[in-house]
């Protein structure tokens, strides 16, 4: 309530001056209090300021220029300033805000407000979007997060003697593609790649069985540093070998291997982020 007071006092000394008789510039508060400024013929460029007693007094603003760089006694304006720049108080120091673009958003980051959202300081393990990270990319911001536990215990990768095209990716990022594929030349339910794809899980529904090498890093990232729930048994991987066999990872020692088809094994949902 202090602080709006003062406000209000502000906005009536900025647009009430008046002049007296001998040409001294003054303004009224409610009848009870005046104060004197020295002569000038633009009232527009008054400042009220605060003296070393404690009095407020009405001065010209042009005698006030923020012409040194102590920030601990004025704002430090920018000497260029363009359109749409701002500055903020850091703690210590005044500091310039470039201006954004359109659509942008100003956000608080670490003490620092900032042009859109918040840089990700990810690390593997952390739990994000739905699941556990087991893979970032270069800018850390992006990667592959596995589902926090089991989809099934066991059931079968599915359609024996028949080859799905496109379902040989081995790589990182083929999983989702694999799983797409599947589904598109393999119509039996319950598949581990159809568990994946209808998974709703944490508020996702992209999920997708990962590829041969998504496994692996599941299993190298996540399972050998206790991580991730996993159980002792084999793997699907959504990458084909043949018609009647597919890759699997044995979460014991790590192997890898082709197997049938119709062998029931553990599925882990994975998803990008």
């Amino acid at each position: 309530m202090k602080r709006k007071s003062i406000f209000q006092l502000i906005g009536i000394l900025l647009i009430s001056f008046a002049t007296t008789a001998e040409g001294q510039d003054y303004l009224e508060i409610e009848g009870k209090a005046k104060i004197t400024v020295m002569d000038t013929d633009n009232a527009a460029t008054k400042i009220v300021v605060q003296q070393t007693d404690g009095t407020l007094a009405v001065r010209d603003a042009s005698t006030f220029p923020d012409a040194d760089t102590d920030p601990t006694n004025e704002l430090e304006l920018p000497t260029n300033p363009v359109a749409g720049e701002m500055v903020y108080w850091d703690g210590s120091n005044w500091l310039s805000i470039p201006p954004g673009t359109d659509g942008q958003r100003l956000t608080y980051c670490d003490g620092e407000p900032i042009w859109g959202p918040c840089s990700l300081s990810l690390q593997i393990g952390d739990y994000h979007q739905g699941g556990i990270v087991f893979f970032l990319d270069a800018s850390g911001q992006h990667g592959l997060v596995a589902a926090p536990s089991d989809q099934v215990m066991g059931t079968q990768w599915g359609c024996r003697g028949t080859e799905i095209s496109g379902a040989e990716g081995t790589a990182i990022g083929t999983g989702y593609q694999n799983t797409i594929d599947i589904l598109n030349d393999c119509s039996t339910p319950e598949t581990a790649a159809d568990v994946c794809a209808s998974l709703v899980l944490n508020g996702y529904s992209d999920w997708f069985l990962p590829s041969k090498d998504e496994l692996n890093l599941m299993y190298t990232n996540l399972h050998t540093a206790g991580l991730g729930n996993f159980g002792i048994g084999f793997y699907w991987s959504s990458s084909e070998y043949i018609s009647f066999q597919s890759y699997v990872q044995y979460f014991i020692d790590g192997t890898q291997s082709r197997e049938d088809k119709s062998n029931n094994y553990r599925v882990r949902a994975a998803r990008f982020f």
